[in-house]
């Protein structure tokens, strides 16, 4: 059968061929084929948060992008096909071929594509027309290819190319890059484009982002330096578990853990798989792990764009949070067991826990209802442990007192299921709204009532009541929207914890204020080496308008907001942002040398009403990494009061636009004389 061709009207607007004469044409642009399917949640998550950004950092340039919309489509005998998601994936998938076949340019077609799969993402996947006027893209040749049938032959080619892989794809999205498969490691595919590709390299590739990436692909896990954290018992302890090894200088983390058999990207594909509405990095945004061991469940999540707070306590475990945040991943020192944590009501999207070791029934459930209270209303709880799936006595009781708490705190039940090494997850999901508190048989664990104390969880015992999904004000039940819009939504002007109103003029202006200052001053007029910052803090966060300003930057911000400002911790996290809070008066929670930038921004004056400027510039320099910044904005008397003690430790300073104070941490130690840097 001869192959068929396009009606004329299709034909004139077929654009011509351009011959490619830049350098990255002459060097060989590196081929990337995308297999993957409409309606697909995984796909269209990695089309529209990932696949994108190649054509707003330069990777594109290299690369010649081809998409083929089929996937797990099945092409019977008599022609028909037959996909995944429906009649309506069927629609999509031939629509988008044609746009592909009109426009064969990746440049002209792939916004239309964004556009849909953002469409599918938000379930509005029904106004796909919309798209035609939002690319500018003509609409009468793609209805034209659908209603003559072009569209459907095209998706049988696609069908013969899908099928015809080797090896057979998997799963969708299923990357391909130079006709390597990437399997698992699809994320990655920007390092994979950039390590293959040799001609000159776009800026993004020589990023720390991209090399840590690269450095994953070549060795099966990042890695550190060993000396910089000298402990090495976690290797014996923990060597059947793949959680990390000592390679000649380095530690390498190849992704393991003791319930990631197949590692870690297995693990949370896993978790997709049963709970396909989780949408990594669209639906949810934040997640607390809880003794996450090395965070690779949280470092690998990153690159989904989900933010996680790993904590865990010093224990025989040794440095496992001082290796998470060595190796880029946010982390914090933290344990369940007499006060809150100090996290806002209803902050985390989703709580993890693999093999924690929190007896969560103890103390009357007290642990658990601390996670009840920071868990959104909505939000999953995911636990993965012994008692999920073995039958010995002392599991099988453990996981009868497990279901009980649950159900007497409302927990829903939404999935429960093995992987292919029998390991056991299940997944809660906490309630919307107080009907089924009202509607329990007995009041236990009793609901908490305002004569329980103030809500603040700074050094506040934990709970023996039952924080209910809905305060009693109607709050606090509304799910924010997906991310990134997510980062500037419209908020509620109310503090979960207090009283306290924020006009939401306030919080746009704040927002305003540090776009335009980051982007003009921070980014361009700073002796300070972006591309080498993996993280930072912010010590006086405020509505988290600074670490907005970077959420385009491969790093991320560990929000602080201090105890005696006002409470806008609850707003950060409902931009899809992380954070704590904290007294500098205090030691933070951290290990030292953990963060590349430390940034403060008008607290110093208030803070040493109450603490000594040196006690304040101490810890900032145990939290600091040798050769990094610390950059205070303040008055011009502050900052004269800061600078010479900076100056006393071997800083060099620098003071910019007068409210500016940029400090570079040298390598200096007592005993050694100059300030090397």
């Amino acid at each position: 059968m001869a192959s068929p061709t396009l009606p004329p009207l299709l034909l004139r607007l077929v654009p011509l061929v351009l011959f490619c004469l830049s350098p990255a044409c002459a060097a060989g642009r590196v081929t990337v084929s995308v297999y993957y399917e409409t309606l697909c949640p995984f796909c269209s998550a990695f089309v529209v948060n990932d696949l994108a950004r190649i054509f707003h950092n330069g990777v594109s340039s290299i690369a010649d992008l081809r998409l083929v919309p089929f996937g797990n489509g099945r092409v019977s005998a008599d022609g028909s096909i037959t996909c995944q998601h429906g009649e309506g994936e069927c629609q999509l998938n031939a629509i988008e071929a044609c746009v592909i076949k009109l426009w064969p340019n990746a440049e002209q077609h792939f916004p239309f594509i964004h556009c849909v799969e953002h469409l599918a993402l938000t379930r509005k996947w029904d106004a796909w027309q919309s798209c035609f006027q939002e690319t500018g893209l003509a609409s009468q040749p793609v209805i034209d290819c659908y209603n003559s049938g072009y569209g459907r032959q095209l998706e049988l080619q696609y069908a013969a190319e899908t099928n015809a892989l080797q090896p057979p794809h998997q799963f969708v999205p299923w990357v391909v890059v130079n006709g390597k498969p990437l399997a698992e490691d699809y994320m990655n595919f920007e390092a994979y484009i950039c390590s293959v590709y040799d001609g000159e390299l776009p800026q993004a590739c020589k990023g720390k982002h991209l090399a840590i990436a690269q450095h994953t692909k070549a060795s099966g896990g990042d890695k550190i330096w060993y000396n910089n954290v000298p402990h090495p018992k976690l290797v014996q302890y923990k060597k059947d578990q793949n959680w990390v090894r000592k390679s000649g200088n380095y530690f390498v983390f190849p992704g393991g853990g003791t319930q990631f058999k197949n590692g870690v990207t297995a693990y949370i594909r896993f978790i997709e798989q049963i709970l396909p509405n989780i949408q990594w990095g669209v639906h949810t945004r934040t997640v607390l792990d809880v003794g996450c061991g090395v965070a690779s469940f949280g470092g690998y999540l990153l690159d989904r764009n989900v933010i996680t707070m790993s904590f865990a306590p010093k224990d025989e475990h040794e440095a496992q949070i001082q290796f998470a945040l060595e190796r880029g991943i946010p982390a914090f020192l933290a344990v369940i067991g007499t006060q809150k944590l100090p996290f806002p009501d209803n902050s985390f999207d989703v709580i993890h826990c693999a093999r924690c070791r929190v007896h969560w029934y103890a103390d009357g459930g007290k642990p658990l209802l601390e996670l009840n209270r920071v868990l959104r209303p909505g939000g999953y709880y995911i636990w993965s442990a012994t008692p999920v799936y073995r039958k010995d006595q002392r599991d099988v009781d453990d996981w009868n007192a497990m279901v009980a708490l649950t159900k007497s705190i409302c927990w829903r039940t939404v999935v429960k299921s093995r992987d292919v090494n029998k390991i056991g997850v299940v997944i809660y999901q906490k309630p919307t709204s107080n009907s089924c508190y009202l509607k329990r048989k007995t009041n236990e664990p009793p609901l908490c009532s305002e004569s329980d104390g103030p809500r603040s969880p700074w050094y506040t015992p934990l709970d023996s009541c039952l924080f209910t999904a809905v305060s009693s004000s109607g709050g606090g039940n509304n799910w924010p929207i997906s991310w990134p819009e997510r980062l500037n939504m419209k908020h509620s002007t109310a503090s979960n914890n207090s009283s306290i109103q924020f006009s939401q003029e306030k919080i746009d202006s704040d927002t305003n204020h540090w776009r335009d200052l980051v982007s003009e001053v921070y980014l361009n007029e700073f002796a300070v080496n972006w591309s080498s910052v993996r993280n930072v803090m912010d010590m006086n966060a405020g509505f988290g308008g600074f670490a907005a300003s970077l959420v385009r930057q491969p790093l991320w911000v560990m929000n602080v907001v201090p105890v005696d400002q006002p409470d806008t911790l609850p707003i950060i996290f409902n931009r899809g942002l992380i954070g704590v809070y904290h007294d500098w008066c205090e030691s933070f929670n951290t290990y030292p040398r953990t963060y590349d930038l430390l940034h403060m921004s008008y607290l110093l004056g208030p803070l040493t009403k109450r603490c000594h400027i040196s006690e304040v510039a101490a810890e900032i320099d145990r939290i600091l990494r040798p050769g990094r910044w610390f950059v205070l904005q303040d008055t011009t008397e502050v900052i004269g009061k800061m600078d010479p003690v900076l100056r006393s430790l071997h800083y060099k300073t620098a003071v910019i636009k007068q409210h500016f104070l940029v400090a570079t941490k040298g390598f200096w130690r007592p005993g050694s004389t100059g300030s090397q840097s």
